[in-house]
């Protein structure tokens, strides 16, 4: 007969957790309850932030009663669970109608739109577990970045590579013009090269970097900075994000969740094709605003600078 170990066997590396006895439950209660409306998320990202597999966050969501919105956790395509059952007393039917009628909008196919979906970093801030900036790679320029002439050409050749032609042209375009505006760009060190219009305000020994969006040109996204600019001036004032997310949401193909007003929303790279012009006119408003903020700043006559 074999002798008891000492020891627990170490854990599966998918375990199956005991409602009442890990901690990683009651921190998923904690984040459906931070899940506003009008957003979604998936049972992969609840995963990735609790620290298990997403089949194990399935089942839980699945068989525990009075989880808070559990009808917001879709698949990772949009999808509403095959599975999908009501637990609490509160709703009832096609859980997608309830999804739509709070903001969520569907595709043909049945797919909650990407726009509208909490990543499991977007979930971290709800939370109040943000990750600081320097910390989220590719999410903001850092120190250090590359402006290099070979940075460049990886940024527009990633984007050749992986973008149609009439994409390419109108992003190119794009920046072209934010460079005339007076803005210049930061080009990430990533494997995907991202590229940031950037605006440089302040005085010489206060300067503060300030950009609206991040390109990605591999995967096919534009952020919307939100989660930067709310902390940086004049963009800290909730009025003037809000102002420059109906911005974006006026131009065609943009669809900005309102619930992601501090996060970083996304819209397809492909927009620039045809709505070009119109991003054009977002980012001039965007550094009219600045340029609007910088003019009403107190100065210091002394120093001659700002004073902040």
């Amino acid at each position: 007969m074999r002798r008891k170990q000492d020891r627990e066997p170490a854990p599966a590396s998918h375990p199956e957790h005991a409602d009442d006895e890990w901690a990683g439950w009651r921190e998923l209660r904690e984040i459906l309850l931070a899940v506003p409306a009008g957003t979604w998320t998936s049972y992969g990202d609840l995963a990735a932030l609790i620290g298990t597999s997403a089949i194990a966050v399935g089942n839980h969501v699945s068989a525990k009663t009075g989880l808070h919105c559990a009808y917001r956790v879709l698949t990772a395509d949009g999808r509403i669970a095959g599975g999908f059952r009501w637990t609490d007393d509160r709703h009832s039917g096609d859980p997608r109608l309830v999804l739509e009628a709070e903001g969520v909008p569907f595709d043909a196919n049945g797919r909650a739109v990407k726009s509208h979906r909490l990543s499991a970093s977007d979930l971290a801030v709800l939370v109040g577990k943000e990750v600081p900036e320097e910390s989220l790679p590719g999410a903001a320029p850092q120190s250090g970045d590359e402006t290099t002439e070979g940075t460049v050409a990886r940024f527009e050749a990633l984007l050749r590579d992986n973008q149609p032609p009439e994409v390419v042209e109108s992003v190119l375009t794009v920046l072209r013009f934010w460079e005339e505006q007076g803005g210049h760009l930061i080009y990430g060190k990533g494997s995907e090269t991202s590229c940031f219009p950037t605006v440089d305000t302040g005085g010489p020994n206060a300067s503060r970097a300030l950009w609206p969006i991040a390109i990605y040109p591999v995967s096919g996204t534009v952020e919307v900075v939100f989660q930067y600019l709310k902390r940086r001036p004049p963009f800290d004032d909730e009025p003037l994000r809000r102002a420059l997310m109906e911005q974006f949401n006026s131009v065609d193909g943009i669809d900005l969740a309102e619930a992601k007003l501090d996060l970083r929303p996304s819209f397809p790279l492909e927009v620039f094709a045809g709505q070009g012009e119109d991003i054009r006119a977002v980012l001039e408003w965007f550094v009219h605003e600045v340029a609007l903020a910088e003019a009403r700043r107190p100065f210091d006559e002394d120093s001659a600078q700002a004073v902040f």
